[in-house]
């Protein structure tokens, strides 16, 4: 039994100093703990202090507080282990947040029923839809078809995209969307279609007249017949 705790002392006092030291290198409050009673259950140590105190533990005290101590440690670093996390992971999306880089930015999600709303908002004569063809991180790009096959006025078609980019970016806004910020740079754009009136060999359905579109870097809606 004498020999079985000199084994078990090497071997948990070596395993708590080295815990203790690794602890030390954190800034762990255990560390100190782990190492002092790591050395203490060393046999070197032990007959040291039996030759200044004259006193000697027992080989059942002995085991049993090596197991207390075993418990204790485990307990310890599972405590530790639990508070350190939430703050590494606040760490991590802070640092998130503040990158400027497309692939790294923070997650966000666009409002839901996000073209009835703009529907509800403008008024636009001879509309037969708004959808939405390109909806990520980068870029939010409608499309505005119109009922009528016959040609629309430019001023019209400029007025109504513009109208949907402005109205889109309000509605973003109001989400605490900021399309122009340090962590997210957004494209929104419209472009305006109707119906053909003629085409010989049946490939073209829609004639497209161009479309509005904000930028970023601008700040601004512009328009553009491309």
């Amino acid at each position: 039994m004498e020999k079985l705790a000199s084994i078990l002392g090497w071997i948990f006092g070596i395993l708590l100093i080295f815990t203790g030291l690794l602890a030390t290198i954190e800034g762990q409050w255990l560390a100190i703990f782990f190492i002092f009673i790591g050395c203490f259950l060393l046999p070197p140590i032990k007959i040291l202090v039996f030759k200044i105190t004259s006193k000697q533990l027992s080989t059942a005290h002995r085991a049993g507080i090596i197991s207390i101590l075993a418990f204790c440690m485990l307990a310890g670093i599972i405590i530790t282990s639990e508070k350190e996390t939430p703050k590494e992971l606040q760490v991590t999306k802070v640092e998130e947040y503040h990158t400027d880089s497309p692939e790294n930015a923070v997650n966000w999600s666009y409002p839901s029923n996000l073209v009835n709303q703009i529907q509800g908002s403008v008024l636009i004569n001879d509309l037969n839809s708004i959808e939405i063809y390109q909806q990520d991180q980068n870029a939010l790009r409608f499309r505005l078809h119109y009922k009528s096959k016959q040609p629309h006025p430019l001023e019209k078609v400029q007025y109504d995209t513009r109208s949907i980019v402005k109205t889109a970016i309000e509605i973003l806004l109001a989400n605490q969307i900021n399309p122009n910020s340090s962590h997210k740079s957004l494209v929104i754009s419209s472009r305006a279609y109707s119906p053909a009136e003629e085409s010989v060999t049946g490939s073209k359905s829609e004639r497209s007249y161009g479309g509005s579109f904000y930028y970023p870097e601008n700040d601004n809606i512009i328009w553009s017949n491309k």
